[in-house]
């Protein structure tokens, strides 16, 4: 088996594998006869259809999976060099980003097809979406800038300036406000989302690349690669109040509501830390495939 076939690997079995019991269920090996998707980088679901969207480095494609059958069901074309995905909760559709092509894709989960393209900054690395401003938010790695796409019409309708090398970009409900992480700054942008405007940079952990939101919490999680920590930031006081050890080179995180636990993926590690968000204390650790790269759950 190549490394390409591990990676796909790692990644699916992260996505449909991690359940609130901390058990692996499935996994799912790619690339297949669908072909596509190569280096997989990130992964949503669409409650709708319950199917996973995966993008990759290379591929120029969207992989579509049906975790109920552990299958691959197809592809959708997009660009190259896809870092990002997110889900738009009110349109039912999938937007992903080329940060070679610096476009953002807006798919359908209805019809699984293309519906409209966007031309943002400089290599596109973090996507984000906020149903209240029924908004798409885009990090752009060398413009250190953030473009906000109004979903309505898929223009561009702000642009915001934050930190140096943004990355992962994510929207608290809570607060009404977008994290931006900047991988060369170790800081992460605050910014208001009703006004687009930026309201504070905290300082966190070294090579700020991932972030998850417990909105219930109002807390944003930023996974530090360069010191294998997650630091926790209050949404109300826009400030860090706890730093976890996790394992080597975190590379991505998913919080789950239902029993207030963070899941945080290590790549060279090879394994999965479990956060009780409660008092930020690590309560298990699962070892999973090699090179984990995404982790996404079923509400």
């Amino acid at each position: 088996m190549n490394r390409t076939s591990i990676v796909f690997f790692a990644v699916i079995l992260l996505a449909v594998g991690i359940a609130p019991a901390q058990t692996l269920e499935a996994t799912i090996r790619m690339p297949d006869s669908l072909g596509g998707v190569a280096y997989p980088q990130g992964l949503v679901t669409s409650p709708v259809n319950n199917y996973a969207y995966v993008i990759g480095e290379y591929g120029s494609v969207v992989g579509v999976i049906n975790p109920g059958t552990s299958e691959r069901v197809g592809s959708i074309a997009a660009g190259p060099l896809m870092y990002a995905i997110c889900y738009d909760s009110a349109d039912d559709r999938v937007y992903c980003a080329s940060s070679s092509a610096n476009k953002v894709y807006a798919l359908s989960c209805a019809t699984n097809a293309p519906l409209a393209t966007t031309t943002v900054g400089s290599a596109p690395q973090g996507l984000c979406y906020s149903r209240q401003h029924n908004a798409v938010y885009c990090s752009n790695f060398y413009t250190a800038e953030l473009k906000v796409i109004d979903c309505a019409t898929n223009h561009v309708s702000a642009t915001v300036a934050v930190g140096e090398r943004p990355k992962a970009i994510c929207y608290n409900p809570a607060g009404d406000k977008v994290y931006c992480a900047n991988t060369q700054d170790n800081t992460v942008t605050v910014i208001d989302a009703a006004t687009n405007t930026s309201l504070a940079a905290p300082s966190v952990g070294s090579q700020p690349g991932v972030l998850a939101v417990n909105a219930a919490g109002n807390k944003v999680y930023c996974a530090n690669a360069g010191d294998s920590t997650v630091s926790v930031i209050d949404g109300a006081s826009n400030s860090v109040v706890a730093t976890v050890k996790v394992g080597r080179t975190p590379s991505a995180l998913y919080y789950n509501a239902s029993n207030n636990r963070l899941y945080c993926a290590s790549r060279q590690a090879n394994k999965v830390s479990v956060v009780d968000c409660s008092n930020n204390q690590v309560v298990a650790t699962l070892s999973v495939a090699y090179d984990p790269e995404a982790l996404a759950g079923k509400p």
